[in-house]
């Protein structure tokens, strides 16, 4: 987080998987794949399937940043 915008990154052995506020990056083997505009839930889940931050975390996050990205507003 960095005041009102959402960027988080994973590096992995062979990917690079990001979160910039609404948009979803990932870079892999088979090429490059971007997925902008996405919605509130669909943020969430890129947190916790690109990123590997829990649910429990996520859930945190929205609750102690409303009027961010994170809680949709």
């Amino acid at each position: 987080m960095f005041n009102d915008s959402r960027y988080a990154r994973r590096n992995g052995a062979d990917s690079v998987r990001a979160l910039a506020n609404d948009t979803r990056f990932a870079k892999t083997a088979s090429g490059f794949d971007v997925q902008p505009e996405l919605g509130p839930d669909a943020q969430d889940r890129s947190l916790i399937e690109d990123v590997g931050l829990s649910e429990e975390i996520v859930d945190r996050l929205r609750a102690a940043l409303p009027g961010t990205s994170i809680s949709g507003g």
